[in-house]
C-alpha cells in the first residue's frame, strides 16, 4: 500500500511539474510577443514623425540646403505640406547622412518614388524587421508617394 501512494505522489508531482511548466512557457511566449510588439509600436511612431517632419515642414532654417552650417531640422516642403522641393530632395539624395545626424537614427531609409516609378530619394540601406510609413506627396506637380521605413 506505502508503495502504491509513493507511485501516485511522483506520478501527481511529475503531472504538476508539467502543468507548471507549461504555465511559464505560456507566460514567456505572452512577454516576449509584448516586447516585439511595443518595439514595432515604437519604430511605427518614429517613422510617421519624421515622415510628417519631411513632407509637412521646411526645415530650420527653410533654407537649410543652402546653408548647412546651421542646420536644425529637415524638412522637404516647398512651402504647402506635402508638396515637396526638388532641390531639397536631390541635395539630401547626396548628402544622406545629414538624416542621421538631425534625427539620430541608425537603421532607416527613406525613399520618394514618383507615379512614373522614378526614385527621387534613396537614403539609407535595408535592415530585416520594420515599420513602414508611406505617405502621398507632390514633388513638382506630379504625384509621388514618400516611404519611411524604420529597422531595428
Amino acid at each position: 500500500m506505502k508503495a502504491q501512494s509513493k507511485i501516485e505522489f511522483v506520478i501527481t508531482t511529475f503531472i504538476y511539474c508539467l502543468f507548471l511548466v507549461y504555465v511559464i512557457m505560456l507566460f514567456i511566449d505572452n512577454m516576449v510577443s509584448v516586447v516585439y510588439s511595443t518595439r514595432d509600436y515604437s519604430a511605427k511612431i518614429t517613422a510617421e514623425t519624421i515622415a510628417d517632419i519631411l513632407a509637412q515642414e521646411q526645415g530650420i532654417p527653410p533654407n537649410w540646403y543652402i546653408n548647412t552650417s546651421s542646420i536644425k531640422r529637415i524638412g522637404l516642403s516647398s512651402g504647402a505640406p506635402f508638396n515637396l522641393s526638388l532641390q531639397k530632395i536631390n541635395y539630401l539624395n547626396t548628402h544622406c547622412n545629414l538624416i542621421n545626424n538631425v534625427f539620430h537614427i541608425n537603421s532607416y531609409r527613406i525613399r520618394i518614388i514618383t507615379s512614373d516609378n522614378i526614385t527621387l530619394l534613396n537614403c539609407g540601406s535595408v535592415g530585416n524587421e520594420k515599420a513602414q510609413v508611406e505617405y502621398p506627396v507632390f514633388v513638382n506637380g506630379k504625384i509621388a508617394k514618400l516611404i519611411v521605413e524604420i529597422w531595428w
